[in-house]
């Protein structure tokens, strides 16, 4: 019954702006101003969006301000979107819906969300239960930024999917500075898409703590995004287990049961994962290929060469990667990615399932002996013996000392902060105990410090020299590869380091072309000229580099989540 006034009352508007918006000459024909015709017309039609805006607003007014606080709703609506037909509008066959915040490779992967399959009867019925339905339609509006095409699909699908149960969507999209500043972060919308960032159990307390609701953010509690306004007294009880302790099979367990009671209350719903798509040529055999936090590492050190492969002329095996880029930034901003991570290692090494192994660090005492309960906040660690750089020097303590003081004054001098930046701060000072031991003295404990010094420089290397313009060339690396030669206008050469302390890789050479146009780059992975190379997440473009017998794809799924979020922020009136 509400449907059929609500079409009468909007038909009747219609008429009624056409009717007012009509101009007329003497013997009731239109005129034949056709410019000012058009301009009434235009006018009309935004007067005519406004006023269906405004009737939408008028129903949803008149209905509970707020609907979301019933589960039976929030149930109904993850039960109602079809996620598949998502994933398979955006990706074609090259994505899969996702049942966990973390990637299948991670540690934390827990099917949580699987019991939310696209089930129609089984909204209704929900919907039904919260005393909702066709003819008593629910009025919700979605909110995404405005310069997403992708978005606008999934919005469409969503508001198509939920119309069938009896709840009516009004898209309401802004600019990225908007949406995030006066809807996400304010828990100013009814359901929202965006990205979240999880990788590890950090970004779990970050986005579902209740003391991480934006509005209580202040110095001492930073990172508040729980945009949900979300509050779960269980979950708060096992973030706070998760921080005290370090047993893996511990905080996978608590990981799991955290992931169960958000999906059991319907507060997000994973759509998908942003994809990573690596493209490579028959040269290759095998390429191995990690995802850590937001950044992709390329393994090259596992790399499989074919045995039809070209050798170079001075006899060294090679191959060429592509990268989308007008220069190459080694340093960026001492974050590791798949560049730098070639030439400098850390005291440990991050996996994929966010779990660490040891790299130049041989042992480490500290912070807590489960045995006695000592808690300490220094950290004596003692570095590997026959570990060098690849001029032939040792890798010291004093090497360590010296980026941690580099990194602090880089930082301080650039006014650039890094995520570590925070935590790195939290150490009052290294003190060398003798060439292979030092101690770390903290101000506090960081119960994850492991995450610090995943870069290590040798003494003295940047000493009086501008990083803008510090000659790659003299770059002394400890890792599998060092630079031989830079060339600002699209090529850099890297070789074997005979000094690494692990097994060398399989590839000798490695030449990196870099062109901020991709096209360029796809052209010349087409033809050859390159090895391989990231190529967007473009279905056409994909199928159409596999029908290419030369040409392999790599697809892995990153841990940027694309989520459908429902704001449980009460509000008022």
């Amino acid at each position: 019954m509400n449907n059929k006034i609500n079409i009468c009352l909007i038909a009747i508007l219609f008429c009624l702006i056409i009717f007012v918006g009509c101009e007329y000459d003497d013997l009731g024909l239109v005129s034949s101003n056709i410019t000012d015709t058009e301009s009434v017309i235009s006018q009309n039609s935004n007067e005519f969006q406004l006023n269906e805006e405004e009737l939408f607003l008028e129903m949803k007014a008149r209905q509970d301000k707020n609907p979301l606080s019933n589960i039976n709703i929030r149930k109904a609506i993850f039960h109602a979107v079809d996620r598949e037909r998502i994933v398979s509008e955006l990706f074609g066959g090259y994505g899969n819906v996702p049942e966990s915040l973390f990637t299948k490779d991670s540690l934390y992967w827990h099917p949580a969300w699987s019991e939310y399959k696209y089930d129609l009867d089984k909204a209704g019925k929900y919907l039904e239960k919260a005393g909702y339905g066709p003819d008593n339609p629910l009025y919700l509006t979605i909110s995404a930024v405005d310069n997403s095409d992708s978005k606008k699909i999934i919005e469409e699908i969503i508001k198509e999917d939920l119309e069938k149960i009896g709840i009516n969507l009004w898209i309401f999209n802004k600019t990225p500075k908007e949406f995030y500043q006066d809807y996400v972060y304010n828990g100013a919308y009814d359901l929202g898409i965006w990205s979240m960032y999880i990788f590890s159990t950090d970004e779990l307390d970050c986005n579902f703590s209740s003391s991480k609701i934006p509005s209580m953010e202040t110095e001492e509690n930073k990172n508040c995004e729980n945009f949900y306004w979300y509050a779960n007294e269980n979950i708060d009880n096992l973030l706070e287990q998760l921080h005290t302790t370090d047993n893996i099979e511990s905080v996978k367990e608590r990981a799991g049961k955290i992931q169960d009671n958000i999906a059991r209350d319907a507060v997000v719903l994973p759509l998908y994962s942003r994809l990573f798509v690596f493209a490579y040529n028959n040269n290759i055999e095998k390429v191995s290929i990690g995802m850590i936090g937001d950044r992709v590492f390329y393994d090259i050190e596992n790399w499989i060469l074919s045995s039809d492969i070209d050798i170079s002329e001075d006899g060294k095996s090679e191959i060429i990667i592509g990268y989308e880029s007008e220069h190459i930034d080694i340093f960026n901003g001492f974050a590791p990615y798949f560049i730098n991570d070639q030439l400098f290692k850390g005291l440990w090494k991050k996996n994929n399932d966010c779990s660490y192994e040891p790299e130049l660090l041989e042992s480490f005492v500290g912070f807590g002996d489960e045995l006695t309960g000592f808690v300490s906040t220094d950290i004596i660690v003692k570095l590997k013996e026959d570990i060098y750089w690849d001029d032939g020097d040792p890798i010291l303590s004093e090497d360590i000392k010296y980026t941690f003081e580099y990194f602090m004054e880089i930082m301080e001098r650039k006014e650039c902060f890094s995520k570590l930046d925070e935590d790195y701060k939290k150490i009052k000072e290294i003190e060398i105990i003798n060439e292979k031991s030092f101690k770390i003295i903290f101000d506090e404990i960081v119960p994850d410090w492991q995450k610090l010094f995943s870069m290590v420089f040798k003494k003295d290397q940047f000493e009086l020299r501008n990083l803008d313009n510090f000659p790659y060339t003299q770059i002394n690396s400890n890792g599998p590869f060092k630079i031989i030669e830079y060339d600002p206008e699209g090529r850099m050469v890297l070789e074997i380091n005979e000094y690494y302390y692990n097994d060398l890789p399989e590839i000798e050479r490695l030449i990196i072309r870099f062109d901020l146009d991709k096209n360029n780059l796809i052209a010349m992975l087409k033809e050859g000229e390159i090895d391989c190379m990231s190529i967007p997440v473009d279905p056409e473009l994909m199928k159409t580099l596999e029908e290419d017998n030369n040409i392999n794809l790599f697809i892995k799924p990153g841990n940027l989540i694309e989520h459908l979020a429902l704001s449980l922020k009460p509000k008022e009136g």
